[in-house]
């Protein structure tokens, strides 16, 4: 899998704090002309619990410049909640990105995240091959060895989504 710079590219809250801590966030956006989030990511990155040891400040301004929000329907999710068969429990933010990304017809587009119940909706809805890492994303920018924390991975998804289709 080859990502360009003109792919849509979905980041969810998590990649979005990672690549905060790393310090890559805006080279990424720098980068990629076409990353995107949800709404419901955009709360939760505004939101945070700003009183946590581990929290990480990400400018929620600078998100909505650079990343274009997708807003997204409650026919989306509920479609979205169809087709899983309530066999999977997503995060709001998660839930609002597949929702999104299954109501659309998109071509070229990759999902970073490394929330496991979206992956194995990804999984679900015939696209896992779309899931891509924060180090995947960050080695298409031309930035080698950046400092990740383990599940942001080339790694971590390898072994993740074999697991998930072994299980099969």
């Amino acid at each position: 899998m080859q990502i360009k710079r003109d792919d849509i590219i979905f980041l969810d809250t998590n990649v979005i704090i990672e690549a905060e801590r790393a310090g890559i966030l805006k080279t990424l956006a720098g980068n990629f002309k076409k990353l995107a989030t949800v709404r419901k990511c955009l709360q939760e990155l505004d939101k945070g619990n700003k009183s946590a040891p581990d929290y990480i400040p990400v400018d929620t301004k600078f998100i909505s410049e650079k990343f274009s929000l997708k807003t997204v329907t409650q026919k989306e999710i509920a479609d979205l909640l169809l087709k899983l068969e309530n066999e999977i429990a997503l995060d709001p933010g998660e839930e609002e990105l597949l929702a999104h990304i299954n109501s659309q017809n998109i071509n070229v587009y990759f999902i970073c995240s490394p929330d496991r119940a979206c992956i194995r909706a990804a999984n679900k809805l015939g696209f896992i091959d779309k899931v891509i890492s924060l180090e995947d994303l960050a080695d298409a920018s031309g930035m080698k060895k950046t400092k990740l924390l383990y599940h942001f991975s080339k790694r971590w998804l390898s072994i993740f989504k074999a697991d998930l289709l072994l299980e099969k």
